[in-house]
């Protein structure tokens, strides 16, 4: 079960960095690119990028150090997963609020 929900999570975490990646704006303006929003989103998903990498890192660490996994550690597992697939959510609400004019 240990190899499973380790490579489940690796799976989850790997498509969490993939939605942000995917998500970031390319806006047009007047036939080319706004680099200046490009390049604060980038920077924007930089941080989140770190961010999900550190605790992917954290994660694996505590499942390397593990020989058997408890259904409580499966539950708290999926619940952790849960909050961090939030991740892209709130990268792309700071990231559209950067290219917002005011």
């Amino acid at each position: 079960m240990k190899d499973r929900l380790d490579a489940f999570s690796d799976a989850i975490i790997a498509i969490i960095i993939t939605v942000m990646v995917l998500e970031l704006p390319i806006e047009k303006i007047g036939g080319s690119v706004d680099y200046l929003v490009l390049f604060r989103a980038i920077g924007i998903y930089a941080v989140s990028f770190c961010f999900v990498g550190n605790l992917w890192y954290q994660h694996a660490q505590v499942f390397n150090d593990t020989e058997r996994v408890a259904n409580k550690t499966v539950v708290m597992d999926l619940i952790f997963l849960f909050f961090m697939s939030l991740v892209p959510t709130f990268t792309k609400l700071m990231t559209d609020d950067t290219s917002k004019l005011r």
